[in-house]
């Protein structure tokens, strides 16, 4: 870890306090001074605890919104959140889990609502999505206002309803630009649906790369954009990012049918050996 917090509070009529947020690597530390009403309650404290240091964390001119969280089941964010880092992995199965109970145990939670109807969609369960993104829609006043943007989208997204839906997308893209969730979801939509835009392989390529480079963290963006480079026959820049998707532990959804499309490349087509690979895993073969 680079960072570690610590520091004291003293409960009384307010809370007052002070956090001391290390930096490891410089041995250096930041104060930073706390004041709450009376009545906190210990989540509350400990959400805007993260408040304050992610906003000492994270580069100038970004802001931290932590509104979908804060009236919400303790544990159903920490199922939320273990969610999160599984659709970043792009472990979409267990995403989906992890979604499924958050909701299960908040019936309210409409953020995690709307990142379960993504992980159902990855996992081509469309009923699900379709249930998901309800949630979502039901309760989003508790979302922020780009989120509000994205789960209409997204309910347009699953409807095929690809114009309705990239409207929806580019709204939320103007509330929130620096985000890199909206440009995942355009290059999705110019990928699998047909809006009323060209060129959309161009499009498509732009958003995902714009997206790797706001967030070079998450690897979920990195099977459309190796699948275009594969198919630009772009060895050299795809090879390591499907490196990358497989260390992140990659369903084998998105993790085989790369390995197959860079095999063709790298060997050509006609040095694949088709018939032990379609013996061995069939459905894959199809996909690559």
């Amino acid at each position: 870890a680079r960072f570690v917090v610590d520091g004291s509070l003293l409960i009384g009529d307010s809370l007052r306090g002070v956090l001391h947020l290390r930096d490891m690597t410089g041995d250096s530390s930041t104060q930073i001074p706390v004041v709450l009403g009376s009545g906190a309650d210990a989540w509350t404290v400990g959400l805007q605890m993260a408040n304050v240091v992610l906003s000492r964390l994270i580069p100038a001119g970004q802001q931290v919104d932590l509104h979908a969280l804060s009236d919400r089941n303790p544990a159903a964010v920490v199922r939320f959140l273990k969610g999160e880092q599984a659709f970043r992995s792009a472990r979409f199965q267990q995403a989906l889990a992890y979604f499924r109970d958050a909701v299960a145990a908040d019936s309210g939670f409409a953020l995690a609502a709307l990142r379960g109807a993504q992980a159902a969609s990855w996992n081509h369960r469309e009923s699900d999505a379709a249930a998901f993104i309800g949630v979502a829609l039901v309760h989003q006043a508790a979302l922020s206002s780009r989120d509000r943007w994205i789960a209409r989208g997204f309910d347009a997204y699953l409807r095929a309803r690809a114009d309705s839906a990239l409207r929806y997308f580019q709204r939320a893209l103007v509330l929130d630009r620096p985000r890199p969730g909206v440009g995942m979801l355009l290059g999705e939509l110019y990928t699998h649906l047909l809006p009323d835009t060209v060129p959309l392989d161009s499009l498509a390529e732009h958003a995902f790369r714009e997206t790797w480079q706001l967030d070079s963290t998450s690897v979920t963006v990195l099977y459309h954009l190796s699948e275009i480079m594969l198919r630009q026959g772009n060895v050299k820049q795809a090879a390591p990012l499907v490196g990358q998707l497989i260390a992140a532990g990659a369903d084998s959804a998105e993790r085989y049918p790369l390995q197959i499309m860079l095999e063709c490349l790298r060997r050509s087509p006609e040095k694949v050996d088709w018939r032990a690979l379609t013996l061995r895993a069939p459905r894959w073969v199809v996909d690559a």
